[in-house]
């Protein structure tokens, strides 16, 4: 790469392809390893293909590649360095520390300790070793989701589909989101960010004998979720649609099919009792429920 004259500084290149300009200052963290060929003959310049990178994989690395931490000068802890590239390229960096300065909390307010207690409902998060994603859904009755205490949630994991999808992701990856939606009365939410961990149902109640029993009259946890929380803010009530609770109509299998047969082909009828070829009557017709919502409505589990 051709040496630039002292001082000089690029406003700004655009990496062919990306869309996306990179921020004038990383120019002059150059390296001086080649440029790469780009799309219809263009060219890469090496900082604007580390910057799309470094966005991208969110690495808290200077794009040097010396290895020294990334600074900015921005005054909260909170963020994600590629939040904080790109709060800083789009001209975003005061709205944003004035939201991470009020708003992010580093544990639970007694606010939305007493929100979370309300709630129930919560939308789940997790990604694998991978980072490959995945999101699901819980729901129970008031308070299901346990605050132990300021830094601490927890809530029960009962018999699903077998899948265990969320579960899983968290042996490999302890990584987190919550979000809870108040979608009837107050019209806000709440995101709660952290890490977990996997628990018996033995060894919750043995460190935590408060715990409730009647989540789910007649059902025991397979097993807890326990979370200790790194950050927690508001979701605005912007664009939150009131939602009025009520009785879930009864439709029969000719106007819904069913759970497992929603999505997907239904199976073939088996042959009827007697005839030779027969099986026993099937057990699985639905998807096997989740945690359930206070009668009439059913689980909000799905796959995870």
């Amino acid at each position: 790469m051709p040496a630039r004259p002292p001082g000089e500084r690029t406003r700004g290149l655009r990496a062919p392809g990306s869309g996306v300009r990179a921020p004038a200052d990383l120019h002059n963290c150059a390296t001086a390893s080649p440029p790469s060929p780009g799309p219809a003959g263009a060219r890469w310049t090496s900082t604007a293909l580390r910057w799309v990178i470094l966005v991208r994989s969110g690495l808290r690395r200077c794009p040097t590649g010396r290895g020294r931490p990334y600074v900015t000068p921005h005054s909260s802890p909170f963020g994600s360095v590629g939040e904080r590239r790109l709060q800083d390229h789009l001209g975003n960096t005061e709205r944003a520390d004035a939201f991470y300065g009020r708003q992010v909390q580093p544990q639970l307010t007694p606010r939305m300790r007493r929100f979370i207690q309300q709630q129930t409902m919560v939308f789940l998060s997790t990604a694998d070793a991978r980072g490959e994603c995945d999101s699901t859904f819980r729901a129970g009755p008031p308070g299901f989701v346990v605050d132990l205490d300021r830094h601490t949630l927890t809530y029960p994991e009962y018999r699903g589909n077998g899948v265990m999808a969320s579960a899983g992701n968290i042996t490999e990856n302890p990584h987190v989101g919550m979000l809870f939606m108040d979608f009837t009365h107050h019209h806000i939410g709440l995101h709660v960010n952290g890490t977990a961990r996997l628990r018996t149902d033995e060894e919750q109640r043995y460190a935590h004998p408060h715990l409730r029993t009647d989540t789910a009259p007649g059902r025991r946890p397979e097993l807890w979720v326990h979370i200790t929380v790194e950050e927690a803010y508001v979701h605005c009530s912007k664009h939150i649609p009131h939602l009025e609770p009520a009785p879930r109509p009864r439709l029969s299998p000719d106007e819904r099919p069913k759970d497992a047969e929603y999505f997907v082909a239904p199976r073939p009828s088996a042959p009827p009792a007697g005839v030779p070829g027969s099986h026993e009557e099937e057990t699985h017709d639905r998807c096997l429920p989740g945690l359930p919502l206070a009668a009439p409505v059913r689980s909000g589990q799905g796959r995870g």
